[in-house]
């Protein structure tokens, strides 16, 4: 599969009217991110092939960090530690092909901090090195890249098979 990446103007635009368009981030699709953006060219495309793959999403999605955390590292694991710092790409694919994961398991809190929550969860927010942890689906990536040992031979048989 080819990853989709958030262009940089788009990320810009959005962050920038965060707070007008909260709600938008409860729906059940990012289709509205034209309407925001005034334009369908939002997102561009890694010039690399990847498996597909889907996250696990459950009634309990916190509970199914440690096995996301192997399926998503283990499917793009050929990123560059570079590649894997990038918002755009963090918030690409929480706008499009995890938008679903998203929504379970980082759903909108009803209260007044709903701004800071979007823009550390689909987006990078306070700095890139701590983003990289709060991020939806950065830190499943990094908390993965940070604690695999490929010398450790049952865990490196575990992610293979995924």
């Amino acid at each position: 599969m080819k990853i989709q990446f958030m262009k940089d103007a788009s990320v810009t635009i959005l962050k920038k009217n965060i707070n007008t368009i909260i709600d938008n981030y409860k729906s059940n699709d990012s289709a509205w991110i034209s309407d925001i953006t005034k334009t369908d060219d939002n997102f561009g495309m890694l010039n690399k092939e990847f498996p597909d793959f889907d996250l696990i999403i459950s009634d309990n999605p916190e509970k199914d960090d440690l096995e996301n955390m192997k399926i998503i590292y283990s499917n793009l694991k050929d990123l560059s530690d570079s590649q894997a710092s990038d918002e755009r790409l963090w918030a690409g694919l929480a706008h499009t092909k995890f938008w679903n994961y998203m929504q379970k398991r980082w759903p909108i809190p009803d209260n007044n901090k709903n701004e800071n929550f979007i823009l550390q969860h689909y987006f990078f927010n306070n700095g890139a090195a701590r983003s990289l942890l709060l991020n939806g689906l950065a830190r499943l990536w990094w908390y993965a890249r940070l604690s695999y040992d490929e010398t450790n031979l049952i865990l490196h048989t575990t992610i293979i098979l995924q």
